[in-house]
């Protein structure tokens, strides 16, 4: 049995027929490549393959528990909420955030006991474990991307 299996699909955009009468399935195992010309329709079969769109006309049909990964051809940003890009890229350093919020209450202790021994082995080891992470560089990290 094929993992999907389509059967006359057609698509349109508005009077616009994309392609018609394709007919194909895929067995479990398969390798496929979709070779043809820019705006041929190869991105709007995949979508349909899997269940990100709908045809005009025919059927696809999964098999049973299939999952699906489809990695779009363009990528998109989807901002969650309100925040500005420099916060919301800093939630992919929501870990080197939390360490260096740590190193500064460290720091804050230290403040208050300069001769606490195992206070200052803590932060060091703290401080390291930042380091190695590149902690001290998430920023020109951000920057870079955003140029």
């Amino acid at each position: 049995m094929a993992l999907i299996s389509a059967s006359n699909v057609a698509r349109a955009f508005g009077p616009n027929d994309i392609f018609d009468g394709i007919t194909v399935g895929i067995p479990h195992g398969a390798r496929v490549a979709l070779v043809g010309p820019n705006g041929s329709g190869k991105t709007t079969l995949l979508k349909i393959l899997a269940k990100d769109d709908q045809p005009t006309e025919g059927a696809v049909t999964h098999a049973r528990g299939l999952k699906i990964g489809f990695l779009p051809q363009e990528a998109t940003l989807l901002l969650g909420g309100d925040r500005p890009l420099w916060e919301e890229m800093l939630t992919a350093f929501a870990d080197l955030l939390a360490q260096e919020k740590r190193l500064e209450e460290l720091a804050d202790q230290l403040a208050l006991e300069p001769n606490n021994e195992e206070l200052l082995t803590t932060y060091g080891e703290a401080q390291h474990r930042f380091e190695a992470a590149d902690g001290y560089e998430y920023g020109t990290r951000i920057e870079q991307v955003l140029g």
